[in-house]
């Protein structure tokens, strides 16, 4: 992420600095002009580079509920800030990538701005770091994952129906392990639902995801696209105990090119689909409201980026994931 943020603050800044020596640029304060082009360049990069269980999670397993943040809309009218949730969580890996042993993660999404009972426009972001076992302590910070994305939210049918745009970046930390910076940014599309059958609550979920720009300094594997399936349950077992559990499948596109940095006008070169497995089974205690879970959650990694070339791990992790939510009217 941080080349193309400041090869494009630097293009942005250069050519408004250009402008502002003009007489016609003197009478348009281009001054107060390169420091706002400056700060929107930042922020497209970051937009223009690539819910959330961890952000290097390929497929998201539908472990909760998929309108939770709609709870939160007026019967009618708009409302601002209509709703948060909130998740972190910590893991150990039992079997993982050469550098996978733990991890932490927060997350937060945000409902902006909600209008009527089945429109929502929302913002998420989350943040996940993962360690090794390469120091005196056995926990060596190795790998920082970032996720934003924004969207909106609309009920159709019996489900939830998204439209956004996200941007996923991991990159090394303090230089623990030879990497690469990896990028994927891009339109994410999934139709989401729930059914009650009896005790049983039935989730599906598909999920398309294009890239629009992406880095990898591995120009022989540029991931182009993800599709996936799945479905999951929650069981009620005693009291606010429940049994949740999650399975999917999904495929990734990945192509070749000549550059690091590739987009939707880039040649895609040679195709091909890598396979992208996952499930997630555990305990859920404390609904409604916040809760907590304990989960044994696999999942094939697409790419790690802690190798010269692209480098797929098999991930079996346990984690301890903490839930709260606020809306403002019913709750989750």
């Amino acid at each position: 992420m941080a080349p193309l943020i400041t090869s494009s603050a630097r293009l942005v800044s250069s050519s408004a600095l250009s402008l502002s020596r003009s007489p016609l640029g003197r009478r348009l304060n281009c001054g107060a002009l390169l420091r706002w082009a400056t700060l929107v360049a930042i922020l497209l990069s970051q937009l223009l580079a690539g819910s959330a269980v961890a952000t290097q999670d390929e497929l998201r397993l539908p472990l909760d509920a998929e309108d939770r943040l709609l709870l939160g809309n007026p019967a009618r009218g708009a409302q601002l800030m209509s709703a948060t949730l909130g998740e972190a969580s910590v893991a150990i890996y039992p079997v993982g990538g050469e550098h996978h042993r733990w991890h932490g993660q927060l997350w937060a999404d945000v409902g902006v701005l909600a209008l009527g009972p089945a429109a929502l426009w929302r913002f998420g972001l989350s943040m996940q770091t993962v360690a090794d076992f390469g120091n005196d302590i056995r926990f060596r910070l190795v790998r920082l994952y970032y996720d934003a994305n924004t969207g909106l939210q609309l009920r159709a049918g019996p489900g939830v129906l998204s439209l956004g745009y996200r941007h996923r970046c991991s990159h090394g930390a303090d230089g623990a392990v030879p990497g690469r910076i990896l990028i994927r940014s891009g339109l994410d599309l999934d139709y989401a639902f729930s059914k009650d059958l009896g005790p049983l609550e039935l989730r599906g979920k598909g999920v398309l995801q294009m890239t629009v720009v992406g880095q990898n300094a591995d120009a022989d594997f540029q991931p182009r696209a993800v599709a996936y399936g799945s479905v999951g349950i929650r069981l009620p077992l005693i009291g606010r105990l429940a049994l949740v559990g999650s399975a999917g499948i999904g495929l990734a596109v990945v192509g070749t090119g000549s550059r690091p940095v590739f987009s939707l006008a880039t040649e895609p070169g040679a195709l091909r689909a890598e396979p992208l497995p996952a499930a997630a089974l555990g305990v859920e205690f404390g609904r409604p409201g916040p809760a907590g879970r304990v989960v044994l959650h696999y999942q094939r990694l697409l790419d790690t980026g802690n190798s010269a070339q692209a480098q797929a791990a098999q991930l079996l992790a346990l984690r301890i994931e903490f839930l709260w939510s606020a809306a403002r009217r019913g709750a989750p």
